[in-house]
């Protein structure tokens, strides 16, 4: 199993965040402008966002309000994958 650094995988992404949800995660990117756009998960029609474009976080105010505070739990959430596997990718 590969051992990453954390930290230094982090601030790679810090200014990457957008490109890297929208790749892995299959998520149109200008749906990551702040704005609100429907929801990749739920359908929802317009409660899914970027919140911090540095971290990364996305919101639902539906299905992903809570333990969404970066890029990592966003890709997550949109593949379904543990973060082990997150991180890999």
């Amino acid at each position: 199993m590969a051992r990453y650094d954390l930290q230094a995988v982090r601030s790679a992404a810090a200014s990457r965040w957008i490109d890297l949800i929208s790749q892995i995660g299959a998520i149109r990117p200008e749906w990551l402008d702040g704005r609100p756009h429907p929801c990749p998960k739920c359908g929802g029609r317009d409660r899914f966002r970027l919140i911090d474009a540095e971290a990364g976080a996305v919101l639902c105010n539906q299905c992903f309000r809570s333990r969404n505070g970066d890029g990592f739990a966003a890709i997550m959430w949109l593949t379904g994958q543990p973060f082990s596997a997150v991180l890999a990718r």
